[in-house]
């Protein structure tokens, strides 16, 4: 069994209670902590904004830079097919607000290059959070 002497055990009895002490304007409120003797501490302890009431943020997606990065990898993949399809030509390839738009050199290759592109749009589907497929891009011809 454990011996201490009586003048440890005063010793941090005393610490203990001077921490009860120091901590107590902590649990009181302004006008009770006013009316405390002088040698005691009126300071409450500054809590964290975390203890506070918590912490509001905001993420949000930056989806301007995601569509123009996807734009930028499809106008790619274009001119990767371009170069594999030897057949095709495509001309002007270009990116605009939320599409790809090129030319097709001759016109007996647009349907060689619908079909082409057709896997494009095919791979490029992502699940949506809901599990159900959502296609990004639309293959459409214009003129």
């Amino acid at each position: 069994m454990l011996n201490f002497s009586a003048t440890k055990v005063f010793l941090i009895l005393l610490v203990c209670l001077y921490g009860l002490l120091a901590a107590l304007p902590n649990f009181l409120d302004e006008d009770t902590r006013g009316a405390l003797p002088g040698f005691l501490p009126s300071d409450t302890l500054s809590l964290g904004l975390d203890l506070q009431g918590g912490v509001h943020l905001l993420l949000e997606a930056e989806t301007e830079d995601v569509v123009d990065s996807r734009l930028k990898n499809l106008a790619g993949s274009v001119r990767d097919l371009r170069r594999r399809v030897r057949d095709l030509n495509f001309r002007n390839i270009r990116t605009t607000d939320r599409s790809v738009v090129f030319d097709v050199s001759r016109e007996e290759m647009i349907e060689l290059a619908r079909e082409e592109l057709r896997t494009l749009t095919q791979t490029s589907q992502s699940l949506s959070p809901f599990g159900t497929p959502v296609q990004e891009v639309e293959l459409s011809r214009d003129g």
